[in-house]
């Protein structure tokens, strides 16, 4: 029977399955770990596979065994082929990248690994060294920032360009028999050649920045820019939102998820769709622009008349001034980049909202597998880096009313010691008391700030776990005197 043959029941452990499709994932003794698609459905197939994989690296390590040793000419070896980066950039495409909803993304580094490495670059000729001289080459390029202004690739997009390569060599090594080392190269950690990535939590838009850029923006802008803020909505779901996605009654709207893997059963369409609670604030927001566009939620209106080709369809396209239209991409994006240059604040994006709607929510005391339900994350792992973030701000809280804490009953200071042990069981609302009794300025948000979501959108079940685990593990306070 497929799937049940003891034989390869060791091997079972080293593959997993996605959407119905296994992969590899497992560490060979000395070697960086080996995780790729088998491209097979059938869990037997995909251990046989796995094995044979194993079987080949025993052989490899027992043949590098013997050559260190001196037991074998290394001369005499089976020689792998030699392939050009530029030849295996576009297999790797071919055979796996354009399947991928990143295959625009990784066209765009094969293009710029191409140019500064050399299209005849031999991959067998990519070592440390080589890899390190790339780093350098891709700290001195830049890219296009807010304003039309230059600035320097990002960490992130370099290390980006790294993994890309690491993928083409470790294909060519694994599936072509190509001359190459991967796994000589050290990639990652202190002795990797990636660069160490800043902290994406340490840029958080504080409350200052957002009322800037809301008031510098047009006032067909500002419905888009509060739903977003409100309920953490990535830009594309905000400009591409249907009006077929929100309840009757407002409560709440469909999303699809977003996914990383494009599932076959759908025709490739990623993600799974689940309902999102809606507060009050932004069911207040939907019914202000309802009848703005007959489709879409969001709309803009035209400035002036316009006419172009579209380069896809090849169809005269055509708008008049005055009439609503849904907004775009590259429309929304200019209409940030101009309100932060006006309101004169630098690197913030469009995707920090949701991340200021995240940290707000934490803030407040929300318990985080809820705010990971609201924002649609697919694990609370990646809401955790919201709640660093929260911690680490209360911790400069308490370092800042320490000072002036003895004022307080002893009660009091010795709850403010045990939040000490545990950061995120303080709130806004129970900060807020404290600094009124001290009488300080916290700079804590105003009450009818966004990002407040009701549980009118949850289900009860949701919201009854949320009310006990907040009774649970936020400590009751009450000052007195």
């Amino acid at each position: 029977m497929p799937g049940h043959d003891r034989g390869l029941a060791p091997w079972y452990a080293k593959i997993k399955a996605r959407n119905g499709w296994y992969y590899e994932n497992f560490t060979y003794p000395g070697r960086e770990r080996s995780r790729g698609a088998l491209h097979t459905s059938d869990r037997e197939t995909a251990a046989r596979a796995v094995k044979e994989d194993w079987q080949r690296l025993d052989r490899l390590a027992a043949l590098e065994k013997d050559v260190a040793a001196g037991l074998i000419d290394k001369s005499r070896l089976t020689v792998r082929a030699q392939m050009t980066l530029l030849d295996a950039s576009a297999r790797y495409m071919e055979e796996h990248g354009d399947k991928l909803p990143s295959a625009t993304t990784l066209k765009g580094y094969n293009a710029v690994l191409i140019e500064e490495l050399g299209d005849a670059t031999l991959l067998s000729a990519i070592d440390a060294k080589k890899a390190a001289e790339l780093v350098g080459a891709l700290e001195k390029r830049t890219r296009q920032a807010a304003g039309g202004k230059q600035a320097p690739l990002a960490e992130v997009t370099i290390n980006h360009h790294l993994r890309h390569l690491r993928a083409v060599m470790r294909r060519a090594y694994r599936k072509w028999n190509v001359d190459c080392d991967p796994h000589g190269i050290v990639w990652e950690g202190e002795e990797g050649v990636m660069l160490p990535e800043s902290d994406a939590e340490e840029r958080m838009p504080t409350d200052e920045e957002v009322a800037l850029i809301r008031d510098n923006l047009a006032a067909d802008t500002i419905p888009i820019f509060d739903f977003s803020l409100e309920i953490g909505l990535r830009q594309a779901n905000a400009y591409g939102l249907l009006k077929s996605q929100i309840a009757p009654d407002f409560s709440t709207m469909t999303l699809r998820v977003k996914s990383r893997k494009r599932d076959r059963r759908r025709g490739g369409i990623s993600g799974k769709i689940k309902p999102v609670p809606l507060s009050v604030q932004a069911q207040e927001i939907l019914r202000g622009v309802w009848n703005d566009h007959p489709t879409h939620v969001f709309s803009y209106i035209c400035e002036r008349n316009r006419a172009w080709i579209d380069p896809e369809t090849k169809q005269r396209m055509t708008q008049r001034e005055g009439e609503r239209y849904p907004f775009t991409k590259s429309l929304l994006r200019d209409r940030w980049d101009d309100a932060c240059e006006e309101a004169g604040v630098v690197g913030l994006t469009w995707h920090m909202l949701r991340a200021a709607c995240a940290t707000r929510l934490l803030d407040r005391g929300m318990p985080i597998d809820l705010v990971c339900f609201i924002l649609g994350h697919s694990s609370t792992k990646i809401t955790e880096k919201y709640l660093r973030g929260k911690e680490r701000r209360a911790r400069e809280w308490l370092d800042r009313v320490a000072g002036v804490a003895s004022s307080l009953p002893p009660a009091v200071r010795q709850w403010l010691d045990q939040v000490a042990q545990n950061p995120a069981t303080l709130t806004i609302e129970v900060r807020a008391l404290i600094e009124r009794a001290l009488g300080i300025d916290g700079g804590t948000p105003a009450p009818n700030s966004p990002a407040v979501v009701a549980n009118d959108g949850l289900d009860a079940q949701k919201a009854e776990l949320a009310q006990t685990r907040h009774t649970r593990s936020t400590p009751q306070l009450k000052i007195v005197g």
